[in-house]
Parts: structure tokens; C-alpha cells; sequence
């Protein structure tokens, strides 16, 4: 038998699918990533991996959780939103366009956040803005750590960038606002 053959047996068996197939739902989010259209920023944050919690019977320390940073990151955008439209968001439901991720921790690793934002008003178009929204977050959402990266986007590679997780087969971790 031909090793071929047998290493196809093999994942027939074990369910694991080919390197072609593997891609095809990577490449997909990819694609539609870069379809949504334009996004002028990109964001990097980091995340404090424990943060203190208050119960009846005293305080104690936990550590970060996947779940956790999802609560943080739908937290930071409702945030960034707010500052962003002022009562616009509120009343008409006006929203930046966000696609974001959470990059898993790992092993001595720690979680952060990326973002690609798009759609600012004019006037909030601009590395000034950014960083004291940031800055005024940090204060109602205490577990962000510090601001790793702020660049303006000039090409579509930075969506490839927030798919790589998608890449290891992860594919929770991925998020659009639009």
C-alpha cells in the first residue's frame, strides 16, 4: 500500500479534513472581512489577566477567562461608541464599524485584543481622538492593561491579521460589528 493512500485512510478514519478543505472556512471569513468595506484603524490591547472580584464573603483575585474577554471587548466598543456618536448612539443607534478578536493567551502568554474600526465621524477621525478614548475607557473598564499598538490601515492585510486564529480552526473568537 502506498503511504498516500494509507495517511488518507488514516484521516478518513480519524475525521481530520484535507489541507484544501481545511482552508476553505479560513479563507471565507477572510473574504468577507475585507468585503465589509474600508476600516481606518487598527487596535491592539492588552488585558490585565486577573482582576479583583467582591462577593458577600470577602475579595479574592480571578483569573481571565475567554468569556471574560468577550464581556471586555463588547464593554470597550460599547464604550468607544458612546464617545465616538455622544447621543447619536444612543438615539439612532449610530456604531463605528468594528470587526475584532481575541488572541488566546496560551501558555505564558497573555490575552489581548485587536480591532480594525472603521466609520469615525469626521471630526473623531484621528490618532488624538483614539488614544484619549482610549484613555477615558481605561477608567470604566478596568481590566485593560495598556494600548499595545494604534495604526491607521492603509492595506487589507490587517484583516488577515485578525483571521489568523481562524486559521487554527478557533473560530469563536471572531466579531462583527457592523
Amino acid at each position: 500500500m502506498k503511504l498516500e493512500t494509507f495517511i488518507e485512510q488514516r484521516n478518513r478514519k480519524l475525521g481530520v479534513v484535507s489541507n484544501k478543505e481545511g482552508w476553505a472556512i479560513p479563507n471565507a471569513y477572510e473574504e468577507f472581512a475585507i468585503k465589509l468595506g474600508k476600516h481606518d484603524w487598527a487596535l491592539t490591547l492588552t488585558l490585565k489577566q486577573t482582576y479583583l472580584v467582591t462577593t458577600d464573603r470577602g475579595t479574592y483575585l480571578k483569573r481571565l477567562t475567554f468569556e471574560d474577554c468577550q464581556y471586555i471587548g463588547n464593554r470597550f466598543l460599547a464604550r468607544f461608541n458612546r464617545l465616538a456618536y455622544k447621543h447619536k448612539f444612543k438615539r439612532n443607534n449610530k456604531q463605528v464599524k468594528a470587526i475584532w478578536a481575541i488572541e488566546n493567551g496560551g501558555w505564558k502568554r497573555r490575552f489581548h485584543l485587536h480591532f480594525a474600526i472603521g466609520r469615525l465621524p469626521k471630526w473623531h477621525n484621528n490618532l488624538q481622538f483614539i488614544e484619549q478614548a482610549i484613555t477615558d475607557i481605561k477608567e470604566h473598564v478596568e481590566e485593560l492593561d495598556t494600548v499595545k499598538d494604534i495604526r491607521h490601515i492603509y492595506s487589507k492585510g490587517w484583516n488577515g491579521y485578525l483571521t489568523k486564529e481562524i486559521r487554527a480552526h478557533r473560530y469563536d473568537n471572531f466579531y462583527i460589528e457592523h
